[in-house]
């Protein structure tokens, strides 16, 4: 296992399973509590466990433990996607992806979450 895999893999233990943006359970198939998901097949491979630089390589971001963080693939890959050089804030850009979850506008994995919080409140 490479160094980066390790990170990304102490990290998700740290996070309890959770990607740091959006805060869905992720798959990591090397960690047996988070190998299994309730969530439907079509959904998972966004849920995917991924090591994320919160300062991006191409900004000279090393890999740290202090610069990585386990984050979903969904969420990852949006925070790099774009036509602007740097990749957004990654606290910035956690609370943009946070608010949209909530309004279950973010993650298509998200809107279990959000139809499951509404079917328990009736």
């Amino acid at each position: 296992m490479n160094k980066l895999a390790k990170l990304r893999i102490q990290s998700a233990i740290a996070q309890q399973g959770c990607c740091f943006y959006c805060g869905l359970k992720m798959i990591e198939p090397t960690l047996p509590e988070l190998s299994q998901s309730s969530a439907p097949t079509r959904w998972r491979k966004f849920l995917r466990c991924t090591a994320e630089h919160l300062t991006a390589r191409q900004q000279q971001g090393r890999d740290v433990a202090p610069n990585i963080v386990a984050a979903c693939w969904w969420c990852n890959s949006r925070r790099h996607r774009g036509r602007e050089e740097k990749a957004p804030d990654p606290l910035r850009y956690r609370q943009r992806v946070q608010s949209l979850m909530k309004r279950g506008c973010w993650h298509p994995a998200g809107r279990l979450v959000v139809d499951l919080h509404a079917n328990h409140s009736r």
